[in-house]
């Protein structure tokens, strides 16, 4: 068992993708575990990319939900800027 980081998962685009919506709920004060199924819907898109890397998206939607409901929406969003800065 490894840890996973953001950047193992998620490319460049996906990484705007998804930080357009954190930014959103956070602005919206939304819970973390309320959007895990726009991220099921989210990551349903980005099938064939995650399967490729043996990450079922469902499984992520929750794992997502979950970590984001314990580091907060600030620590995510950092770490996809971090994404979105390399890949340019």
């Amino acid at each position: 068992m490894r840890l996973v980081e953001l950047s193992d998962i998620f490319n460049r685009e996906q990484a705007k993708e998804l930080k357009k919506i954190l930014e959103e709920a956070k602005r919206k004060k939304r819970d973390p575990l309320e959007l895990t199924d726009e991220f099921k819907q989210l990551f349903s898109k980005w099938e064939s990319d995650l399967i490729a890397k043996e990450i079922l998206p469902d499984y992520l939607a929750y794992a997502f939900a979950f970590v984001l409901s314990k580091a907060g929406y600030d620590k995510a969003i950092n770490e996809l800027n971090k994404i979105i800065a390399e890949s340019k």
